[in-house]
């Protein structure tokens, strides 16, 4: 079933998918997806319309003209200021400026650039082109940070961060004496489980990051190697490392869509519980019994594929907001490449 954006959720203060209220739901064809970018519209985003990658919003024809022609206005304006810098000898990008953006370099600066970018995109890619089930969530995150420094080392800066808190929290576990546990009724082993990694989490220094919006909508709140190296983030990155982390000791947690926020979830039937990863805390049981029976009982996976796409959905809305639209371009590539495999397997 499809899954439809309103216009509730277009302030800049509810752009994160993952903040919207309960009236706004999406689709992962949300993002208006191109037929093909050339080279310089990939490695710069200078030829590349801000209509083009700009969301598809389910608002009224007046809206979406207006929304178009502005997008279109920055577009023009991006294209000049870049043309004009292009002119002064400006090349294109040698370094990420943390939030997408890259600073100028040479012409040979940008054609090694642009060669590097498509070999990231061709990495993440393969990747996710299998069945869902067999997509490595943390390695297809990992990899989307290469849009914005595809010199990045992916496996220093994610996979080994995350080696090291499942061995600390592993430790942690076998420290609290956890291991009677398993004479425990199901629901209560889980329980505990999903607490002490609440615990472990905030130990280790993991938090929401503050709602406002100079700092909830920034690109590395929805980059995975700038949230494990600051510890903070927002609901659905915090929710991977949970995910991660919670393996460890043979916690599994699957992430379930609820209106205006993002949970995790543990067990099954009457033994179901909720995570909140942004808050470092379990939901009380009654709290929790109340919310899956308001549902009709039944909290599904969400599919990987759907996990990243919303990613992907948060940093175009981010960079769209900023007026970056080279790194909101190659956000548009690695959503087609998403797209297409999920089509491919669907």
């Amino acid at each position: 079933m499809h899954r439809v954006v309103s216009s509730a959720c277009r302030p800049a203060a509810s752009r994160l998918l993952g903040a919207c209220p309960a009236a706004v739901t999406w689709r992962p064809s949300a993002l208006v997806l191109p037929a093909a970018l050339g080279a310089e519209d990939f490695a710069t985003g200078t030829t590349a319309s801000a209509s083009v990658v700009h969301r598809r919003f389910a608002t009224s024809s007046a809206f979406g003209a207006a929304a178009a022609l502005s997008a279109a206005v920055r577009a023009r304006r991006h294209g000049r200021s870049v043309l004009r810098a292009r002119r002064r000898g400006a090349g294109a990008v040698q370094r990420s400026a943390g939030d997408g953006t890259m600073e100028t370099g040479s012409d040979a600066a940008e054609d090694e650039l642009s060669q590097k970018l498509r070999l990231a995109l061709e990495r993440f890619e393969a990747e996710v082109n299998r069945p869902d089930g067999e997509i490595n969530l943390p390695r297809a995150a990992a990899l989307l940070t290469l849009h914005a420094d595809p010199g990045l080392d992916v496996e220093a800066l994610v996979h080994e961060p995350f080696s090291r808190l499942r061995a600390d929290f592993r430790a942690y576990v076998d420290a609290a004496n956890l291991v009677p546990l398993e004479e425990v009724p199901e629901a209560l082993r889980l329980y505990t489980l999903a607490a002490s990694l609440c615990a472990f989490m905030a130990k280790e220094g993991f938090t929401g990051c503050e709602r406002s919006d100079s700092t909830y909508y920034r690109a590395e709140n929805s980059l995975m190697n700038r949230v494990l190296e600051r510890r903070c983030g927002i609901p659905i990155t915090l929710s991977i490392a949970y995910i991660v982390v919670g393996e460890a000791v043979g916690l599994e947690l699957r992430g379930v869509n609820f209106p205006g926020h993002f949970l995790l979830a543990f067990g099954r039937g009457t033994s179901t519980g909720l995570v909140d990863a942004f808050e470092n805390t379990v939901v009380p049981q009654d709290q929790a019994e109340q919310i899956v029976q308001a549902v009709g009982g039944v909290l599904p996976r969400i599919p990987n594929t759907v996990f990243l796409m919303r990613m992907l959905g948060n940093l175009q809305g981010v960079y769209e907001r900023d007026g970056n639209f080279a790194p909101a371009a190659r956000i548009v590539q690695y959503a087609r490449r998403l797209e297409a495999a999920v089509a491919a397997f669907r």
